[in-house]
């Protein structure tokens, strides 16, 4: 059999590939993106891992980079946008729902007919399963919290009222049921876990993927406490099976204070949290200097006769020196880098199509206004009436 097409192996393969390959990155992660995911894949065994960065350092754009990495090496890959699913208070069904429906494109481009029956049947078992673990995850042999109130509402709504039952028959029947739902549950995680490493095995007999599967989960630290507490729960004791490995990005530090918001401030999260992932890796740091320099700044086209800036040289270099000075002055991650650069550059577009008498700016004091508006937008407004500034990009 000839080598599959990388789009067989992830469903968002055709849209982002385009956009998230190593050439337009402009964080220079090419060679980290490659190591990780050797590492990623040179486990066969079941593994969740742990990528650490803090907001606006570039990680899901780093994650769909490996998802189009992990394609073009023939690895089914699974991307998972928790935040988009913030709203459900059930995890299990979106990472089950997003896990089948996303790998389901590989038995759809082999076509034969006998192997979407045997995937269908695959999905059909799973299925069961998740219907008894739909009542809720387990945490280390016991009832979360959160999950233990909606088995035991689910009991109690099928207990008889206490007008036709004893009290003491009725505390027996809410024990029983309860119990043999933790049962179910139980049964239900070890059926989930056998099911998706046979459809690993499948996967790699019917389109000659490479294995493991590779999920990347992204977002998590801007969901409800209790919605990201309840998913890598599911994750840990539902998916974590052989074939199968989870990368977690999350700035991990506002990922222990939602947990602390939850269990309270003397909670122990970061000991939590270990439980949870079997490696924890952080993102490298990356320099702003390098970051400018990838995105190839050009200002020079805004040298026209309405338009000078000042103080500007044809150097770009020196002028990318003092903005990467004034923006690790202000310790702004990547995503605010970016917000100041696009308002600086679109004041000048509007300055620049504004076609009145000659204009001269002084690009770097544009661009400390720019900053400021971050992160005090009401005195910027206040102190910087700049005649041609335009307010409304603020």
């Amino acid at each position: 059999m000839e080598k599959e097409i990388p789009e067989m192996f992830a469903s968002n393969y055709q849209d982002w590939q385009p956009i998230y390959n190593w050439d337009t990155c402009k964080a220079g992660r090419k060679e980290y993106g490659k190591f990780l995911c050797s590492f990623l894949t040179s486990s066969k065994d079941d593994l969740v891992v742990n990528l650490n960065g803090s907001w606006g350092t570039g990680k899901t754009e780093l994650l769909r980079r490996l998802y189009v990495e992990l394609a073009e090496r023939q690895h089914p890959v699974v991307y998972i946008n928790a935040w988009e699913s913030d709203f459900c208070d059930d995890a299990l069904s979106v990472i089950s729902s997003e896990f089948l429906n996303q790998l389901e494109v590989a038995f759809g481009h082999n076509g034969d007919p006998k192997w979407l029956s045997k995937f269908n049947n695959l999905k059909q078992k799973l299925g069961k399963a998740l219907k008894f673990g739909s009542l809720g995850a387990t945490m280390n042999g016991e009832p979360n919290a959160a999950t233990l109130l909606g088995a035991t509402s689910a009991a109690v709504n099928e207990l008889p009222d206490l007008a036709s039952a004893a009290v003491s028959d009725n505390n027996i029947r809410l024990i029983e049921k309860i119990s043999s739902n933790h049962a179910n549950r139980v049964q239900a995680m070890k059926e989930v876990r056998e099911q998706i490493s046979a459809l690993a095995d499948t996967m790699q007999m019917v389109c000659e993927a490479e294995l493991p599967i590779v999920v990347l989960v992204d977002e998590l630290d801007r969901c409800r406490p209790t919605y990201a507490i309840e998913m890598l729960e599911v994750i840990k004791h539902f998916f974590e099976a052989r074939g199968c490995v989870f990368l977690v990005a999350t700035d991990t530090v506002a990922l222990e204070h939602s947990i602390k918001a939850v269990y309270g401030a003397s909670f122990e999260s970061e000991k939590y949290l270990r439980r949870f992932f079997d490696r924890r890796i952080a993102l490298p740091p990356l320099s702003i200097t390098q970051y400018l320099k990838a995105k190839a700044l050009d200002f020079t086209r805004y040298q026209t006769d309405q338009l000078r800036l000042f103080p500007f040289t044809a150097i770009n270099a020196q002028l990318i020196k003092i903005f990467a000075l004034l923006f690790e002055n202000a310790q702004m991650s990547l995503r605010d880098v970016e917000q100041s650069l696009q308002k600086c550059v679109a004041s000048l577009e509007y300055l620049q199509s504004l076609g009145t008498r000659p204009q001269i700016v002084n690009v770097i004091v544009l661009m400390m206004g720019s900053l400021s508006s971050n992160y005090r937008p009401n005195r910027f407004r206040i102190d910087l009436q700049i005649k041609y500034f335009p307010m409304e990009l603020v």
